[in-house]
């Protein structure tokens, strides 16, 4: 997995949320092999609210792209074209499959899904 750092700096409701969930699964579902790939992540926000949503928002997408009707999902599609426009071909399939395998690793391994408040990390780092 390639080390990369992203922040984004939005005024509120310009779709910081969406992106950075976007993000997320697109590294989490380019490496099948490697469903672990999530507790690699570090997602820090200012409000708990913000930091649940995003959670709420990774596994809600997670269930709508292993359901039966994955074929029709806006946001699977994105997430595909994305990877086109990166060089990577990767079936609508492929990544239906990927997402299944995915969110039954976060739901055994929720602990491992590292999205906070700013707070509670730099909290967590004085404890340690």
């Amino acid at each position: 997995m390639q080390n990369s750092y992203l922040a984004i700096n939005a005024s509120a409701g310009s779709g910081k949320t969406y992106s950075l969930v976007q993000r997320i699964l697109m590294i989490c579902l380019r490496y099948p092999k490697n469903q672990d790939n999530i507790r690699h992540i570090l997602a820090l926000t200012f409000t708990n609210k913000a930091a649940n949503e995003m959670k709420e928002r990774i596994l809600t997408w997670l269930y709508h792209f292993s359901s039966k009707d994955y074929v029709n999902n806006n946001d699977l599609k994105a997430i595909q074209s994305s990877y086109k426009e990166e060089g990577l071909n990767i079936s609508i399939e492929d990544l239906h499959q990927r997402s299944k395998s995915l969110l039954d690793y976060v739901l055994h391994h929720y602990s491992t899904l590292n999205i906070g408040t700013i707070d509670k990390f730099n909290s967590r780092l004085v404890r340690s």
